[in-house]
């Protein structure tokens, strides 16, 4: 009987669409992820995380994600931009005296906001049930640039940990990032809402997308819902989606998640730290693709629509 991911891949087949690579191939070989090598100096990669969804742990990928590059050595600064139902200090545990709003209103300054967190990461904390922060304006976007601007200098990478959904900052964001990297699960409603994340980005120009498969039962069940996302994406987009590989379903990740601790530390010989430590080196390979800031790159794009004083959807074209 011909299962799901079957008939998907034969649909791609026909015309002018050649035969998808296997999961395996694609995470084997490294073919589709630029070789890694030794940024420039000055270079801030910029990886916005991102699901379409909630529910799809990734603020648990975020943050697995940015430790494991801290392990190698890499200056990491992970960014909580859900800015009205965060959630990373939640899982850390973390009480931050000074807040994202506290620094755009000048009551503190820049440097105040940036909290220690676990295996040598920064993190910028977001608000909890802060409906003004939920809701900012063209000029509050405008100071967060000066604000995150200046880290741009200081770090190797910035995790950008985005709200859920296909909102107009969201996609921004992952619109601007060197590297969007969207999270599904086996979910039939998890793989709709990537696929329509991919779609908005498609739409409005990024040329790159990543993804990678949370919370999967097993590896097989890894490959078809990759399969099956990247088919779509082939066939209706046109386009390609870049496999970094999967993350499997542990109830281990849970009772850690409970204790407010993170498994890449806690347990870093274990199956789920190994594949984020691959996918950390896979990510940590892909060079910056744009030399001006993200912030600039994502608060240019307001202005252009509608002015400094603007919240709206991202610009059209390559950014």
């Amino acid at each position: 009987m011909i299962d799901q991911a079957t008939r998907l891949r034969q649909l791609a087949v026909g015309g002018a669409f050649e035969e998808l690579p296997a999961f395996a191939e694609v995470i084997g070989a490294g073919a589709v992820v630029q070789e890694a090598g030794t940024l420039p100096p000055s270079s801030c990669t910029t990886i916005a995380v991102t699901s379409g969804k909630g529910g799809v742990g990734k603020t648990t990928v975020s943050l697995s994600l940015a430790v494991a590059m801290a392990r190698m050595r890499r200056k990491v600064l992970l960014v909580d931009a859900d800015f009205g139902l965060a959630s990373v200090h939640i899982l850390l545990g973390l009480a931050p005296r000074r807040t994202l709003s506290q620094a755009m209103a000048g009551l503190c300054p820049v440097e105040a906001i940036v909290s220690q967190g676990p295996g040598g990461i920064h993190i910028i904390p977001g608000s909890v049930g802060g409906e003004g922060m939920a809701n900012l304006s063209g000029a509050d976007l405008l100071r967060i640039r000066g604000i995150f601007g200046s880290f741009e200098r200081e770090y190797d990478f910035i995790i950008i940990d985005t709200a859920a959904g296909i909102g107009d900052s969201v996609t921004s964001m992952a619109l601007h990032a060197d590297l969007p990297l969207v999270v599904v699960t086996p979910e039939p409603s998890s793989l709709a809402d990537a696929y329509a994340m991919l779609k908005v980005l498609r739409r409005h120009g990024a040329m790159r997308s990543a993804a990678i498969v949370n919370m999967a039962g097993s590896d097989r069940e890894a490959t078809e819902t990759f399969d099956r996302l990247n088919t779509l994406v082939i066939q209706f987009l046109q386009s390609r989606v870049q496999c970094f590989g999967s993350l499997p379903y542990d109830r281990e990740i849970s009772r850690y998640v409970k204790k407010q601790r993170v498994a890449v530390l806690e347990d870093p010989t274990g199956s789920f730290s190994g594949k984020v430590q691959k996918m950390a080196w896979k990510v940590s390979g892909c060079r910056v693709i744009r030399r001006k800031g993200f912030f600039d790159r994502v608060m240019n794009a307001f202005q252009t629509r509608r002015g400094p004083n603007a919240a709206d959807s991202p610009r059209t074209g390559t950014p």
